[in-house]
């Protein structure tokens, strides 16, 4: 799935949610089971209860049609609007199945193989590491390219951005490979944005274009879209964030991320796959491609921890967990945006397929809507009255009893830091031969689960928590913190690698040293961009170091209003200019710095970034005119207001943000305006946007305003 940035939750009443519940179901004969039918309701109204959705649509379907339809909850929380089965949803990267399945449409009329090199596609691919070569396209469908993961500005718009495909292309020029080409599977949605570019360059149309010809339209998925522009009011599911209903949420990822669907189109989806490639007589991919794509991926990459998921071309992994632990094979894609979560699961050899995917919001304090339980459920259920299996299975809950004894190896293993993407991690000892897990907040380490104990099965657990458990593993000559714990609907549990054992290094070098504590500020991203409009991530990075982690750095990030900040490690020990990317996970890059007229620029994960300390400053009494450079990168001015209020006035026909001294959101808007700055002697900032060569104009008033 997509990653977005932090999300920030407020509390909606359940009731409310639950009382709009309404059925579309469809108007064919249903065949499937009323207790099944029950199941799905009663795990939707859960979901609604518990979770941070706003609404929820859920469709059955079999090799030939939707058997039964339902939506819940709010599709407009502000009229109170119901959801009907045309409404349509982001399904995130659940789109990938539609990449998938343009590539192995071109692979079955020999215009693509899948083993051949990339560039030979797109010439124009470059990166920064002489292996990209080697990149084929089955690795961009697989997981397995090495490409770092998400290019982030302008991933997630309230404003249709359609050059996001061309601008990745663009900024993989700037970064390296986290691991050579077809090592280990790593989630990355950037490998799947590639697939825009090939599907132009081979065709001839933009990825919007064939995906409608070639895919939506033969299978009558008329209400699914491309949205390279608005789509009709009240034809999509509504989202919130910070207690008000928000613009339209554009993934502008089309291939790995970006398209809108129903639940009911999705069915048509699945009944192609049960069907073999084929739907209502209309083939879309041969048998062969089907197949290809539910071939296991992971059965000869490296896997630190035993494959939780088995990869295949598109899907997240074609033996399901949920369903595998009964049994009985199943092929599963979710899909996650800032504001959508979907589960998408086929069932091949018993012709059954659910689709669920949820709306979210933004400020409550309840976890995100995991769709996959609602599929879960479902699926488990109908099975059963199928006579499938003998019975729902039961939640795991036990665990296993302590050791006798804690060999003093088991202890060392575990009691090191450990990374991932955004986060670091420290295992130490506790009381009573116990250890505590504690989390890196930016400043300092806080206790995340105390009372772990070595138990019986080898793995370390808290009676708290004791259906989490921790292991040291050692694999390809590093070390990994495997977690396992009850997942989705709870009957099962999954090994996944929670972190990678990080080491000092050699000391910093003089460059690197003079860099820490500086930050820099983000220029490339649109006014638009979801992350910044609403003001959930500060607009800055800064290099830090982490105590115990000579010769590493920390690129931290910043969440709005409450400053907690988030971790990913890089290694500058080869380069003074680069600090490169070195764990094995998801979204990592290369923080890289940039001369650029006497100051250093930097890049990070598609970001280009200014020095914060070099940004210009405009005093009381002045104005003048600020000129976009010619590559169209915001303009950033401080503003030192002094003992009380200072007024500025904006002369522009672009978009404008103003920021505190600490660079939490304060005001945005677009045109001309007037805003106050608050006093103090600590630089306000000001963000211009515009095309190059735009002129705005800056005016601080000279005059005392009350505080």
């Amino acid at each position: 799935m997509l990653r977005g940035h932090r999300r920030y939750r407020w509390v909606l009443a359940a009731v409310a949610l639950l009382g709009a519940a309404c059925s579309t179901a469809s108007t064919a004969k249903i065949t499937v089971h009323d207790a099944t039918i029950a199941e799905a309701r009663a795990a939707a109204a859960d979901l609604l209860a518990k979770s941070d959705a706003v609404s929820l649509s859920i469709a059955i379907a079999d090799g030939e049609r939707v058997q039964w339809a339902q939506g819940f909850g709010y599709a407009d929380p502000a009229t109170r609007t119901a959801p009907t089965a045309d409404t349509m949803y982001c399904i995130g990267s659940a789109s990938k199945m539609f990449a998938t399945l343009a590539v192995m449409r071109l692979v079955d009329q020999g215009k693509v193989a899948l083993d051949e090199p990339y560039v030979k596609y797109v010439p124009g691919f470059r990166m920064q590491s002489p292996e990209y070569a080697r990149i084929t396209v089955r690795m961009l469908l697989n997981h397995t390219s090495g490409i770092g993961g998400t290019e982030a500005p302008n991933l997630f718009t309230f404003s249709p951005y359609v050059d996001y495909g061309s601008q990745t292309l663009a900024s993989l020029a700037h970064q390296g490979l986290k691991h050579a080409p077809g090592y280990m599977n790593v989630y990355t949605n950037d490998g799947f944005t590639l697939i825009e570019p090939l599907v132009q360059a081979v065709t001839g149309k933009s990825f919007a274009q064939y995906v409608q010809d070639e895919i939506f339209t033969p299978l009558g998925m008329t209400r699914s879209a491309v949205p390279t522009s608005p789509l009709p009011a009240g034809s999509f599911a509504r989202t919130y964030a910070g207690g008000a209903v928000t613009g339209q949420e554009y993934t502008n990822t089309y291939a790995s991320g970006g398209l809108y669907s129903t639940p009911g189109d999705m069915g048509r989806l699945a009944a192609l796959f049960i069907g073999g490639g084929a739907y209502g007589g209309t083939r879309i991919v041969s048998e062969a491609s089907v197949s290809a794509m539910a071939a296991d991926q992971a059965v000869e990459t490296f896997h630190p921890v035993p494959p939780a998921f088995r990869w295949g071309l598109g899907w997240d992994t074609v033996a399901e967990p949920g369903l595998d632990v009964v049994g009985i094979p199943a092929w599963y894609k979710s899909g996650g945006t800032r504001m959508y979560t979907t589960a998408f699961v086929v069932l091949p050899g018993e012709r059954l397929a659910v689709t669920a995917i949820a709306a979210g919001r933004e400020g409550t304090d309840r976890p995100g809507a995991d769709p996959l339980v609602v599929a879960e459920r479902i699926l488990l259920r109908e099975l059963v009255e199928r006579k499938r299996i003998a019975a729902m299975p039961a939640p795991m809950t036990d665990v296993s009893p302590v050791a006798a004894a804690v060999p003093a190896e088991a202890t060392a293993a575990m009691t090191r830091m450990w990374a991932k993407s955004n986060s670091l991690r420290r295992v130490s000892p506790g009381a009573g031969g116990t250890l505590t897990l504690q989390a890196w907040n930016g400043a300092a380490w806080e206790p995340e689960l105390e009372g772990l104990s070595l138990r019986q099965d080898g793995w370390w657990a808290s009676d708290a928590r004791p259906g989490v458990a921790y292991s040291a593993v050692t694999a390809g000559g590093r070390s990994f913190l495997a977690r396992r714990a009850p997942f989705a609907a709870g009957h099962y549990r999954l090994q996944l690698v929670a972190g990678e054992g990080v080491s000092p290094v050699r000391p910093l070098s003089a460059a690197w040293t003079d860099r820490v504590g500086r930050s820099w500020l983000v220029v490339n991203e649109l006014a638009s961009d979801v992350v910044y409009s609403l003001g959930d991530v500060r607009p800055r990075l800064t290099l830090r170091t982490v105590d115990g982690l000579d010769g590493l750095l920390a690129v931290s990030s910043e969440a709005g209003g409450s400053g907690e900040k988030s971790t990913n490690l890089v290694d500058p020990s080869t380069d003074d200019r680069v600090a490169r990317m070195f764990l094995l996970d998801r979204d990592e890059g290369d923080f890289r710095i940039e001369p650029r007229a006497g100051e250093e620029w930097a890049r990070y994960e598609g970001y280009v970034l200014r020095p914060q300390g070099t940004v210009p400053v405009i005093a009381r009494g002045q104005s003048g005119k600020v000129t976009v450079g010619a590559e169209g990168y915001a303009e950033w001015r401080a503003v030192v207001s002094g003992a009380t209020a200072a007024s500025v006035t904006l002369a522009t026909t672009g978009a404008w943000k103003v920021y505190s001294p600490a660079l939490d959101l304060l005001s945005q808007g677009t045109g001309g305006a007037t805003v106050t700055l608050p006093a103090g002697s600590t630089a306000s900032y000001l963000k211009l946007y515009g095309s190059a060569g735009d002129t705005p104009t800056v005016t601080v008033a000279d005059v005392q305003l009350s505080p």
